[in-house]
């Protein structure tokens, strides 16, 4: 059974990354306070996930304060389920999207014991859900499993991160990110989200 990373590992994850990544060791001084906010409701995280597919934090963050708004910060299966497709689709998501929720929304992920699940098994099963892919999940596996050792390679705001920092064509040249993310191991759950805060000071929330 895995458990989400505690104060005591975030703190050893900060302080062996520094010492075997000059780099990401300049990032983490920048960000003293900066720390992860877990989330304990699954729908909720891959709800936020789904609606952030694709688009800037910013933009995301825009969508989901209207969902907010929209539902009453009642953020549920039933509600998703209930509402209409149309008023969705005034707040911003796309037809996709809605259909995404909607599936969702009409899954069992609250009933699913994703704790006793490894990274690769939980990957593996949440991914059957509509909508849900790759990156999605690595969201889900950060976000409300805490898991520690998570490298979103999908993720935009990461790469843009890997290419500002490292000036490399992270975009193109996958061998050159695998070679400094080895570094990471097994702590790259916190190089990313320090890697997202050197290129967007707002935190990722999902």
């Amino acid at each position: 059974m895995s458990s989400r990373l505690t104060k005591k590992e975030w703190e050893y994850g900060i302080k062996y990354l520094t010492e075997v990544d000059n780099v990401l060791g300049d990032i983490i001084q920048k960000f003293p306070k900066s720390k992860i906010q877990f989330k304990n409701n699954a729908f909720k995280t891959l709800t936020q996930s789904i609606v952030g597919q694709q688009i800037s934090i910013k933009a995301a963050a825009s969508i989901w304060s209207r969902l907010e708004t929209l539902l009453d910060g009642q953020i549920t299966q039933q509600n998703i389920i209930n509402i209409k497709e149309t008023k969705l689709k005034k707040i911003g998501l796309s037809r996709q999207k809605i259909s995404y929720l909607k599936d969702l929304s009409n899954s069992n992920i609250e009933s699913t014991s994703w704790n006793s699940l490894t990274d690769e098994e939980v990957i593996n099963e949440i991914t059957k859900i509509k909508g849900i892919g790759i990156w999605t999940a690595q969201m889900f596996l950060i976000f409300h499993l805490g898991r520690k050792n998570v490298l979103p390679l999908a993720d935009i705001g990461l790469l843009n991160a890997i290419e500002k920092n490292y000036n490399i064509p992270a975009r193109t040249n996958l061998k050159s990110i695998e070679k400094i993310s080895n570094r990471w191991i097994p702590w790259q759950t916190i190089a990313t989200w320090y890697l997202w805060k050197s290129v967007d000071t707002v935190d990722v929330e999902y």
